[in-house]
């Protein structure tokens, strides 16, 4: 039953447009480069919160990334994309320590603009967006 409160809470809010979601994608992809766990994991849907480790997973998985990119260098490619049906923000860039090739993070987002999966990878290995 709690569910399905949430669902109709969901279906009722308005969807977000796709320059609001590129600004949020840009916010949360800060928030894990300096490691605010706490503020992406408040944007999560409860499925995401729980496969990503809750805040423990995010602090941890944001220490990771840091260790292994550095800063970022430069801004390759945002877009707003799809990817299963769903909208999906997507940063390409490059980071001092990590200097083969550019490296993506990706934000999934529900039709309210909660963020339902995320994705990092290096540009070769980042799952090609819906065509």
């Amino acid at each position: 039953m709690a569910q399905t409160a949430v669902a109709a809470a969901a279906a009722n809010e308005p969807q977000l447009s796709d320059s609001a979601l590129v600004a949020r994608g840009r916010t949360l992809t800060a928030w894990l480069l300096a490691g605010e766990a706490d503020s992406i994991v408040g944007s999560l849907t409860e499925a995401a919160r729980t496969k990503a480790g809750g805040r423990e997973g995010v602090r941890q998985m944001s220490a990771k990334l840091a260790m292994a990119l550095g800063s970022e260098t430069a801004l390759v490619e945002e877009k707003m994309t799809r990817r299963n049906g769903n909208r999906q923000y997507w940063r390409s860039a490059t980071f001092e320590l990590f200097v083969d090739e550019p490296f993506v993070v990706r934000w999934v987002f529900d039709a309210a603009g909660h963020v339902m999966g995320a994705g990092l990878n290096p540009l070769s290995q980042a799952p090609s967006p819906d065509p």
